[in-house]
Order: structure tokens, then sequence, then C-alpha cells
């Protein structure tokens, strides 16, 4: 997040749902924001952007910049949480395999290790960012708007919270209660 001027740079990302991609591949876009436009970039498909153009082909048209951002950052956010979500699932599964079988590790402990390690190293500076933007007095949002980002840096905030405590699990005895 970069406030230049009367507008800001943003780069924010969303779990990658393209067929045969990795989630934890994470899309990024990148976008100018000012009081009237907003422009983005991206390399990949991103579903959440996606769907706005559908809801935008349907008359369903955000009405203003602080409103097209809401609705953008909340399918994102939505998305995180869902798939932090199921990473914790995924490891209270493994929890309760090596509390049931102690001399193995179970086979997808890695591959849950990296999913934590690589969304929270693109979630941490996203959460900053929302931070930041939240924080802003920008005038083309409304006060509501501007809540409404600070929920979703919120939600972040969360979401990170929630992969530092898989990570720390995994780190403080996870692995230590499997007979080597």
């Amino acid at each position: 997040f970069e406030p230049i001027g009367e507008g800001f740079l943003v780069t924010l990302r969303g779990i990658n749902l393209n067929e045969g991609q990795p989630n934890d591949q994470m899309v990024s876009v990148r976008m100018w924001v000012a009081r009237d436009v907003v422009v983005t970039v991206r390399v990949r498909r991103i579903f959440a952007l996606e769907e706005i153009r559908q809801e935008i082909l349907r008359d369903e048209v955000p009405p203003d910049v602080g409103s097209f951002l809401e609705n953008l950052i909340g399918k994102l956010t939505l998305r995180v949480q869902e798939e932090v979500l199921e990473i914790a699932e995924a490891t209270d599964a493994c929890e309760d395999e090596i509390a049931e079988n102690l001399a193995t590790a179970p086979s997808g402990l890695g591959d849950l290790r990296r999913q934590v390690i690589k969304l929270r190293r693109y979630l941490d500076p996203q959460r900053s960012a929302l931070q930041k933007l939240a924080g802003m007095d920008l005038e083309f949002m409304s006060h509501t708007q501007r809540l409404d980002l600070r929920e979703l840096a919120n939600r972040s905030i969360l979401a990170v919270e929630e992969l530092d405590a898989l990570r720390d699990a995994k780190n403080s005895g996870l692995l230590d209660k499997v007979v080597q």
C-alpha cells in the first residue's frame, strides 16, 4: 500500500482458484485507486474480479470506488478465511492421526506446513496493507465504508494469527509426539 497524491497504489492477493494450480500459489491484483477511478492489473485470473465483472454485466455496478474496494476486498478475504479454515481442519485431522498412531507422521503433514508458510508469507503484508488502507481518511470513502474496511482488515489479522498458531503448533510439539 502506497499513498500517492490523491490516490494510492495497492497490491492485494487472493487464493488461486485457477484449475490445475495450487491454492497456496496466490494470485495478485495491482491497483491504482483514486476518487473516480480504479485501474487493475493482473497476470492470472482472479475469481473475485470475475464475480464483480459478472455483477456489472447484470447491472449491479458498484456505485462508487469505495463500494468497489469493499466488494473486492470482501471477496478476497472470504476466500482466504475459507482456505485457512480448511488448513486448520486438515491440521486437526493430522493431530488426531498422530494421537491414534504414535509411530508415524501423517503423510500430508509436510504439505500442510508448506501451505501455512506460503500463505503467511503473502498474507502478512496484505494484512498490513489493509490496516493502512482502513486507517486512511480517504475523502472518497464514506465513514461506513471505512468501518467495513477495518472489519475486513481485522479478518485478515485473524487469518494471519490462525496461520501463526498453526505454524507454531507444528514447530512446538505436533511432531514431538511421533516416535522416531
